[in-house]
């Protein structure tokens, strides 16, 4: 399933963070201008996904993309606070680390406009196969076509590429590539009940091409997601979940 952002909610958390991850004493920047893409990662406090790290059934599904519940991490932190040593994570202790970190750097003005926006779009564009989402958003006034023009271009261009899905149903699991472009360094993790394989991947999937993963009990709840790389070198992910 990919994940879909509004810019201005990316832009004003990046402008938050200061260029810094949200976690406690980390001080990694989370872009340069010389890198050629960013290294911070969108994080959720709530998962939008039941199997996801703190779920919250009575948490609106429609607003897991708003500003109060998206931090940003470098990968280390992502990693720790959604699989390494989740239980230490709960919403409470990451809504007080966002709250903390916001209030700590409240002066938004330490980047150009532009740049905030490239690095939103690419934080956008390369984080969880995520897309630029334009609904719900303000009229804009001639003097932001500009933003409205990157975004389109961003959107076309991705239309291009890989578009990796993982599919667990009726007792299997398996990726396939949907898109019009090829794949690179694709791997996927599966989960079930007391089961957990990740794969060493394929270097690279072809448009239209499949790999199996798993057979599991049709009635077993299962989780499978999906990383990979596409011909601009961007990173991307993609989650399913069956039983």
């Amino acid at each position: 399933m990919s994940q879909f952002f509004r810019l201005p909610v990316v832009k004003s958390l990046f402008a938050l963070s200061r260029n810094i991850c949200y976690h406690p004493g980390c001080e990694q920047r989370l872009a340069d201008p010389k890198w050629p893409t960013v290294m911070g990662e969108i994080a959720h406090i709530r998962s939008p996904r039941p199997l996801g790290p703190r779920y919250d059934p009575d948490y609106p599904r429609e607003r897991a993309n708003d500003f109060e519940n998206l931090l940003i991490l470098c990968p280390l932190h992502h990693k720790i606070i959604d699989d390494l040593e989740r239980e230490r994570y709960p919403t409470s202790r990451l809504t007080e680390i966002k709250a903390a970190h916001e209030s700590a750097h409240e002066h938004k003005d330490w980047a150009p406009d532009d740049l905030l926006t490239d690095w939103s779009l690419q934080l956008i564009a390369g984080v969880h196969g995520g897309a630029v989402e334009l609904r719900d958003e303000p009229v804009r006034s001639a003097s932001d076509s500009s933003e409205s023009d990157d975004v389109t271009r961003l959107a076309e261009s991705l239309r291009e590429e890989a578009d990796v899905r993982a599919r667990a149903h009726y007792g299997s699991a398996y990726v396939e590539n949907l898109g019009p472009g090829p794949a690179f360094r694709v791997t996927h993790r599966y989960k079930s009940i007391g089961a957990m394989a990740v794969s060493d991947g394929v270097e690279e999937l072809g448009p239209g091409e499949r790999v199996a993963v798993a057979s599991f009990g049709q009635d077993e709840p299962c989780a499978l997601s999906v990383s990979w790389v596409d011909s601009r070198g961007l990173n991307h992910s993609s989650e399913s979940y069956g039983s």
